[in-house]
């Protein structure tokens, strides 16, 4: 072999060599899913065009293996709406001059995924603006920053998450994110995370709650609420002791979130907290786990300006085993007029478990105190009225109880209910003996008839 045939053999076999390299790589999957965009674009800078987000967004999707049919198409399986606007940002003046040199980018995209019948599937902003220190362009420095956001980097993959297609795609790149030096970037891999809801990330996430950056714990602690996997019960418990007070705020929100049991006693250490939206956030997942154990320190934190309406809302939530305990602080005579109100609206969220009690706690109250006027009598007759119809038939049957009060109170109640199911009951009522009764009854049926 001559020497020029050895080299086109050497050259030969180097162009093979690069082609298995390099050349023979898998193609992007198809993931059989076709996606039309429609968006819209804006820029404040007079004769400039703005940012192609539609080629970019269109490149982001056809990276995972959509097929992102024509604007006009008619055929697709979902719909991509893009709002991308650049508004005029802040004035910059290099050091060393008084004058302004231009002004930065404000970038905003709003993008929401609906199905074919106009379902949100997904939904979300990213924001982007010239950072403080620039490059020199500050357009150019805007349009890299927004490039740079996670959920723009990585949106085919997280649209795919969501549509449970391609498999998630997204996750290994934002796990490796958590550990970028950037906390920016951490933060925004954290909100990711969350998002995609893969229990995959849970053990990352539970170490990104041990980070310097109190940014970055606030939004690890929102994404594992997120998830909702029961391994970050009890790092987010310690983290309801967190030094910042967002951090507690985002950690008793993902407690709520997860519903373990495990976190009641400490959620209730949380109502003590001395930022306002600890406490009321650990109010309101004490209603959404609904353990009976939080009924006692949540009517405490009635009493509460910030936390007063959640306490309700939770008291309402755990339902039953609150009804006993709200009616005590009710028909007790040393509970203050403000504490009496938040008890009779935290069993009226409660409904209908709360009717027969309240009547009970009524025909009790009447041994001592045979006052039809007395307030502790009237506060449960108010109670019963605003839960309405589910208090109606007990009502009926209290117009026969033994007491005149009692009646007297059930016709009343029955009257500003309103209910027809009362009139025949009230009319029998209008022969009773006591003289009360009688013209309660008679109000009550010309409120129910209109007259």
């Amino acid at each position: 072999m001559n020497r020029k045939m050895m080299r086109l053999f050497i050259i030969g076999l180097l162009i093979v060599s690069v082609i298995i390299m390099t050349g023979c790589a898998a193609p992007t999957p198809k993931l059989g899913i076709s996606i039309k965009i429609e968006a819209s674009a804006s820029t404040w800078r007079e004769g400039e065009q703005p940012y192609d987000i539609y080629g970019a967004i269109k490149e982001k999707l056809e990276e995972v293996g959509f097929e992102v049919v024509p604007e006009e198409s008619t055929d697709y399986d979902a719909i991509l709406h893009v709002d991308y606007e650049e508004t005029k940002g802040a004035p910059y003046t290099p050091i060393g001059r008084e004058s302004i040199a231009g002004y930065g980018t404000n970038i905003t995209c709003d993008l929401r995924l609906v199905d074919k019948a106009q379902s949100t599937i997904f939904e979300t902003e990213i924001r982007a603006t010239t950072p403080y220190q620039t490059s020199g362009s500050l357009y150019s420095d805007a349009i890299f920053m927004f490039k740079t956001k996670l959920y723009f980097e990585y949106l085919g993959e997280i649209i795919a998450s969501k549509l449970g297609v391609g498999g998630a795609t997204a996750v290994e790149p934002l796990i490796r994110a958590l550990g970028d030096e950037n906390s920016n970037v951490r933060m925004e891999a954290a909100k990711a995370l969350g998002e995609l809801g893969d229990a995959t990330a849970v053990e990352p996430l539970i170490q990104a709650l041990g980070e310097e950056d109190a940014g970055v714990r606030r939004y690890t602690a929102e994404a594992l609420g997120k998830i909702g996997d029961e391994r970050a019960v009890e790092p987010l418990i310690y983290a309801l002791e967190d030094e910042d007070g967002n951090v507690r705020i985002e950690a008793a929100k993902a407690l709520g979130e997860i519903g373990d049991e495990r976190a009641v006693e400490p959620l209730i250490q949380a109502l003590n907290d001395k930022v306002p939206d600890v406490r009321r956030y650990a109010a309101e997942a004490l209603g959404k786990i609904g353990d009976a154990r939080a009924v006692e320190p949540l009517i405490y934190a009635l009493d509460d300006t910030y936390v007063g309406d959640t306490a309700k809302e939770a008291l309402g939530e755990i339902g039953e085993p609150a009804v006993e305990p709200l009616i005590q602080v009710l028909t007790d005579e040393s509970t203050g007029d403000f504490l009496r109100w938040d008890a009779r609206e935290a069993l009226v969220e409660i409904g209908e478990p709360a009717v027969e009690p309240l009547i009970q706690a009524m025909i009790q109250t009447v041994k001592d105190i045979d006052d039809y006027y007395n307030y502790i009598l009237i506060e449960p007759k108010y109670a019963l009225v605003e839960i309405g119809e589910p208090a109606v038939e007990l009502l009926i049957q209290a117009l026969g109880n033994e007491n005149w009060c009692i009646r007297a109170i059930a016709a009343e109640a029955l009257g500003e209910i309103g209910d027809e199911r009362a009139i025949e009951p009230l009319i029998q009522a209008l022969g009773d003996e006591n003289s009360e009764v009688q013209y309660q009854a008679e109000e009550a049926l010309k409120k129910i008839r209109g007259y």
